[in-house]
């Protein structure tokens, strides 16, 4: 790892354990804030996991063939290490007493998405040429 990615995963880490120290236990005078930190990080999620998704498609039909791992390989780790501290950080700043099928369903999405973007992985690193 590079000092960059080691940068970029510690903010995110600091930001997942602020929010997990919290616990979801917001002041009345701050859940205005919990909720916008929520809705952000359901946000980032979707970002975070399209990036990833096109990072493996743009990897294997855009990149000249090279013996070891290119930088969509590395863009695709960082985005699926990050997503998975934002949604830490959506799961510690979500509020549960709505019950848990609201409260998830910004999470369908992303996932499927990033299911799609390991499916598309195991299939070009197996099956493909």
């Amino acid at each position: 790892m590079t000092p960059t990615h080691i940068k970029i995963l510690s903010a995110l880490a600091l930001l997942m354990g602020l929010a997990l120290i919290s616990g979801g236990r917001v002041r009345q005078g701050n859940a205005m804030q919990g909720q916008q930190i929520n809705r952000v990080s359901s946000r980032t999620l979707v970002v975070l996991s399209l990036i990833a998704l096109f990072a493996v498609v743009g990897g294997y039909f855009f990149q000249a063939p090279r013996g070891d791992e290119g930088p969509a390989a590395h863009i695709f780790q960082l985005a699926v290490v990050a997503a998975l501290l934002v949604g830490a950080l959506f799961i510690g700043t979500a509020k549960w007493s709505e019950g848990w099928r609201r409260t998830a369903r910004p999470l369908a999405m992303p996932a499927a998405v990033l299911a799609l973007a390991f499916g598309t992985l195991c299939y070009l690193e197996h099956y493909y040429r």
